[in-house]
């Protein structure tokens, strides 16, 4: 039905089925297949004529879609000169209308072919253990395109089933370009919506080969825990427990000589997963949680600690694309003084740098409000002197302007709470 003022209309907002004579002359409108909704006090000698039936029709359609096809300047000079809209200046409008659905269906199919034939080379890939990394790269960048869509992004997880084979390629047996990759794709599909970002959750099951044999054993994890792991240098372990109670353990470990030789790689790589990480955890006290109980804050300081230690070194001065560097220390600094933020300010700070907080206030308990709770457990460890230390490490003087405003940004959230530590220090 068409809605909107009890009107009908089919197929659709504006739609419905047949489209008359495409010649507009008048011939008889073919509504075979068009259902009429009588509004209340209606009855079937109300709607009695197609160019009634039009008029009603897409007068139900938003007003910029009116305006847009013509509909509401032919109405306005209709009502001007005080006489009925013809009948075939309706018919072209209706047919155009008709047109522009169909035309808007078969881009739908086909966007959906197109996701298919991503998610089957994704899916190639995986099961060929990392056989040319050019062909999914060019398949994920197409996705990158595209997952920026909600409807898209809705038909890639629920309709056509690709997360499972996306997170796959955040694993360490993949090329750092390829899990770089994927990890921005994952973050343009689940950026901050509520909705979405709960898939970063979900266990997906992964084929892992064990230390001491070719043999695969399955393993689930869910795409966050993979995201926080590609934060570290080293070796991470996670366990979890099935809904049969069975515990399992994973540890993930990056290859060294990866981050050796292509450490600008590596933090292009650490890049993406902080965005990622950041899509999926923003206003959402589900995804914080699980970041929290992965030992997500530790893991970002491994990722600072990695950039300041490529900082230091001359390797950055050697390559004209370390921009990298730059941006993880923005998307940190961004990141944290969200965190921040969500967590609401302190009736006042303690002399030894904690938060104070009135009885029966927000900060003390007195609100139900998950996302400012989960919050604050992540802000009370943010306000650390650890974590003023990073922030002040960001204002290198080499560093984009853009790095020190929200460097500087965090820091005055920041800062109460550390100068009370610091005094407490000395």
């Amino acid at each position: 039905g068409g809605g909107g003022g009890g009107g009908g209309g089919g197929g659709g907002s504006g739609g419905g089925g047949g489209g008359g004579g495409g010649d507009g002359t008048g011939a008889p409108l073919d509504l075979t297949d068009v259902e009429i909704i009588l509004g209340k006090g209606e009855d079937v000698t109300t709607v009695s004529s197609p160019s009634e039936l039009m008029i009603r029709t897409l007068s139900a359609l938003p007003v910029v879609e009116q305006d847009r096809i013509g509909f509401t300047a032919l109405m306005d000079k209709s009502k001007a000169s005080g006489e009925e809209a013809l009948e075939a200046d309706l018919r072209s409008l209706w047919e155009v209308r008709q047109l522009e659905l169909e035309e808007a269906m078969a881009a739908t199919e086909e966007s959906a072919d197109f996701l298919a034939a991503l998610i089957k080379t994704l899916k190639s890939h995986v099961d060929s253990n990392r056989a040319d990394d050019e062909t999914v790269l060019d398949a994920l960048n197409g996705l990158e395109d595209h997952l920026s869509d909600m409807d898209m992004a809705r038909d890639f997880h629920d309709a056509l089933g690709g997360w499972p084979s996306l997170t796959n390629l955040l694993l360490p047996t993949q090329s750092l370009q390829v899990r770089a990759a994927a990890a921005l794709v994952m973050g343009t599909a689940v950026k901050n919506q509520d909705e979405f970002q709960g898939w970063i959750l979900e266990p997906v099951a992964l084929s892992l080969s064990t230390d001491t044999t070719s043999e695969e054993h399955m393993h689930e994890e869910a795409a966050l825990a993979l995201l926080t792991h590609m934060l570290v240098k080293g070796c991470t372990t996670t366990t979890t427990t099935n809904q049969n109670g069975t515990t399992t353990s994973v540890t993930l470990c990056n290859e060294p000589t990866l981050e050796e030789s292509d450490p600008v790689g590596a933090l292009a790589m650490r890049k993406k997963a902080l965005y990622a990480i950041a899509s999926g955890i923003r206003q959402n006290p589900h995804t914080q949680s699980l970041f929290l109980s992965l030992d997500g804050l530790s893991r970002l300081e491994h990722a600072a600690d990695a950039e300041a230690e490529f900082a230091a070194s001359d390797k950055h001065k050697k390559r004209p694309d370390h921009s990298s560097l730059w941006q993880l220390r923005l998307k940190l600094a961004t990141m944290l003084a969200d965190w921040i933020t969500e967590a609401g300010s302190c009736d006042w700070v303690t002399d030894v740098g904690e938060c104070g907080v009135e009885e029966g206030t927000a900060a003390s308990g007195g609100r139900v409000d998950d996302v400012s709770d989960v919050a604050g457990l992540a802000a009370a460890e943010l306000r650390s002197m650890r974590w003023c230390r990073i922030m002040a490490g960001a204002m290198d003087a080499s560093a984009p302007q853009r790095v020190h405003e929200k460097a500087l940004q965090a820091l005055a959230l920041q800062a109460p709470y550390c100068a009370a530590k610091d005094k407490g220090e000395r």
